[in-house]
């Protein structure tokens, strides 16, 4: 049971580690936001749209090759 405890927290961590938000702004050259603009990770499926302000927040996945 306590191997199974450890190795679960041990995973878990891992996991934690592994994963960052990534948050931003999407603005033309005259600083106005960009509504809809498609933000992705490059070589990933990975994408999300930018809000009424240009915002956007996504999450990355660091994954061992």
């Amino acid at each position: 049971m306590k191997i199974s405890l450890v190795l679960f927290l041990s995973l878990y961590c891992i996991t934690c580690i592994a994963q960052r938000t990534i948050t931003g702004n999407v603005s033309d050259t005259d600083g106005i936001p960009v509504l809809g603009a498609t933000v992705l990770i490059k070589g990933t499926d990975n994408e999300v749209n930018t809000d009424f302000d240009g915002n956007y927040s996504i999450e990355v996945r660091l994954m061992k090759k």
